[in-house]
């Protein structure tokens, strides 16, 4: 994260903008899309090392780290930076070439994984952070094959985590050993989940929440097919 936040501090000085750029991924997207005018107009010069420096910083990319950068960059394709998003873009396809590929990185990671009770916030985040990764990296490789299944076992199985018969929400829950620690996960990937569709996909997912039956997420995997 050190690297992105680097990134988004020269981003908004050379918009001679007095940001003092948040740490949360999702509050720095909000920030770029407030703050769209200035950035538009940083000089060709200022652009250019902006782009050198995206460019260095998304080469070489984890996991847990990759779907933040992908946010950022997202963000930044209409102002000029779209170079630096198709690399983000590349090193997701290297690190999982199918959205099944993606749920075997999750597995394989949940399977050497145990939340205990004692488990920390950063503990949690972490893996969090984690699972989102995984998310983003199979749900691009599904919107890569036009593949209607991947984008549903994603969107779907993440969203209704606690609904029994997603196996990626089945999968996530072998992670916590203790009852109160799932449900701790559940909640901070769901308000994670739904903020990084935000800022990922521009699908706001309280465009399909009702409030007698909760979020459809049938719909919500809709919208998100909708960028085939």
């Amino acid at each position: 994260m050190k690297d992105i936040n680097k990134f988004t501090n020269e981003l908004f000085n050379s918009s001679g903008l007095s940001v003092n750029p948040s740490h949360d991924i999702h509050d720095l997207c909000k920030e770029i899309k407030i703050n769209g005018d200035a950035i538009e107009d940083i000089d060709s010069d200022k652009v250019e090392s902006l782009s050198e420096l995206g460019l260095s910083i998304s080469s070489d990319l984890d996991i847990q780290d990759i779907w933040k950068y992908a946010a950022i960059f997202n963000t930044l394709k209409e102002f000029g930076y779209s170079e630096i998003d198709e690399n983000v873009q590349s090193t997701a396809s290297e690190l999982s070439g199918s959205w099944e590929e993606a749920v075997t990185i999750l597995s394989t990671k949940i399977s050497e994984t145990n939340v205990t009770s004692d488990a920390d916030e950063k503990d949690i985040t972490d893996l969090v952070d984690y699972i989102i990764g995984c998310m983003f990296l199979g749900v691009e490789a599904a919107l890569n094959d036009s593949n209607d299944e991947g984008i549903d076992v994603w969107v779907m199985g993440v969203g209704s985590i606690c609904d029994d018969g997603h196996p990626v929400g089945d999968t996530i829950f072998k992670a916590c050993e203790d009852f109160s620690i799932k449900y701790s996960v559940r909640d901070i990937l769901g308000d994670s989940f739904i903020q990084a569709l935000l800022s990922l996909y521009s699908v706001d997912v309280d465009d399909y929440r009702d409030d007698d039956e909760g979020v459809d997420w049938d719909q919500v995997s809709g919208a998100v097919k909708q960028l085939m």
